[in-house]
């Protein structure tokens, strides 16, 4: 009786091993190609980083040989590019000041 459960067993593992083994490549190429996705983005947004550095680079030079054109003076301006971006995100903060105009205490005494 004992001999024969033992080769039950054996036979089960032999059959449940192909499969095991069927499941962990599927998951090993599962994992391959999320990582092959994942390297393909990552090169993009640094190809797309590097494209954007040369166009701003450019646009650097650009603007330093106009105002090489235009006469001394003017060199300055060059590093004040990007500082327009940021004004228009401050604009709803005073919407909130005239909210508390019910209460009126007099402090003339």
């Amino acid at each position: 009786m004992q001999q024969q459960q033992q080769q039950q067993q054996q036979q089960q593992q032999e059959e449940e091993e192909p499969q095991q083994q069927q499941q962990k490549e599927e998951q090993q190429q599962q994992q391959q190609q999320q990582q092959q996705q994942q390297q393909q983005q990552q090169q993009q947004r640094e190809e797309e980083q590097q494209e954007q550095e040369q166009q701003e680079e450019e646009q650097q030079q650009q603007q330093q040989e106009q105002q090489q054109q235009q006469g001394r003076g003017r060199k300055s301006r060059s590093s004040r590019k990007d500082s327009s971006s940021s004004s228009s995100s401050n604009s709803s903060s005073s919407s909130n000041s005239s909210s508390n105009t019910g209460t009126v205490t007099d402090y003339r005494n």
